[in-house]
């Protein structure tokens, strides 16, 4: 808690947890401690802001901010604001939590569903009629071509082709060769 001037007010185990910081060592300092140097102008801005008109752009929302740790460290934050008045002036309320854990796994996911992204579009299929010759095999392209079906294979997919002989091939090859072989 805080009062109208930023100053910390009450300082519980949680806050010591996150921050760093005993309750000696922050009660009666200014919440900018907590803060790192580019949110404070703005957080001067907005307390000065409240006094003059009442308005506040933060009070009742749970914003996504970084904090400051005794170590100078920096970490993400969820932080939920809320202020009162009362006869001796205005205070305020934070409910901060401690987001590293969240952020990180947000990020993996992030990073994973990039890599899946990039793997599908990477992923050629074919599909659809494929015009082919009944004779040679050569297989019609987009562009009204024709191509060996390695060829046509490769260029629409992922595979690659390395080539031998099947039993009945195997066979009938040796079966011209030797015939050949006896006639000369």
């Amino acid at each position: 808690m805080a009062d109208l001037n930023g100053n910390i007010i009450l300082w519980n185990k949680g806050a010591q947890i996150i921050f760093g910081y005993s309750a000696e060592e922050v009660l009666s300092k200014n919440i900018t401690l907590l803060m790192p140097e580019r949110y404070i102008a703005a957080h001067r801005q907005g307390l000065i802001r409240l006094n003059q008109t009442g308005k506040s752009r933060v009070l009742g929302r749970t914003l996504e901010l970084a904090g400051l740790r005794k170590d100078g460290t920096e970490f993400p934050l969820e932080l939920s604001l809320d202020s009162w008045q009362t006869e001796q002036g205005r205070f305020f309320s934070g409910i901060i939590r401690d987001i590293s854990v969240r952020k990180k796994i947000e990020s993996e996911r992030e990073k994973l569903l990039r890599e899946l992204q990039e793997a599908l579009a990477n992923i050629k299929t074919l599909k659809g009629l494929i015009p082919i010759c009944v004779s040679c095999k050569k297989i019609r392209d987009d562009k009204g071509f024709w191509q060996k079906v390695e060829s046509y294979i490769e260029s629409h997919s992922e595979a690659e082709f390395t080539h031998g002989y099947c039993p009945a091939c195997a066979e009938r090859i040796k079966k011209e060769f030797l015939e050949n072989e006896t006639k000369t």
